[in-house]
């Protein structure tokens, strides 16, 4: 649906401007993934990385990011380590998508 779209469309949108802003990365991929009943997207870098711990509390762009995957019922993983690069993961069940 459209609200869904857009959602991805903005985290997308959110974690390049981070990787410009902030990792240092020389490269960086965006992922768009179809397993059995799964839609998943994977956006990461060989960036900087940083410490997830005190990156929770930080920031509206992250506090965005975690809230728009909730409304359309997404989850959103983010791993990264510092010296490590980040990648992020988010997936949402084909038939969620299909209500």
């Amino acid at each position: 649906d459209k609200q869904t779209e857009f959602n991805f469309y903005t985290i997308v949108l959110e974690l390049c401007n981070n990787i410009i802003k902030h990792s240092n990365a020389t490269e960086a991929s965006v992922e768009l993934l179809q397993k059995s009943n799964e839609l998943q997207l994977l956006v990461s870098d060989d960036g900087d990385g940083f410490d997830t711990d005190q990156l929770k509390n930080e920031g509206m762009g992250m506090k965005n990011l975690y809230e728009r995957a909730d409304a359309v019922g997404a989850t959103l993983i983010l791993r990264s380590e510092k010296g490590e690069g980040t990648i992020v993961s988010l997936k949402i069940s084909l038939p969620a998508l299909m209500t």
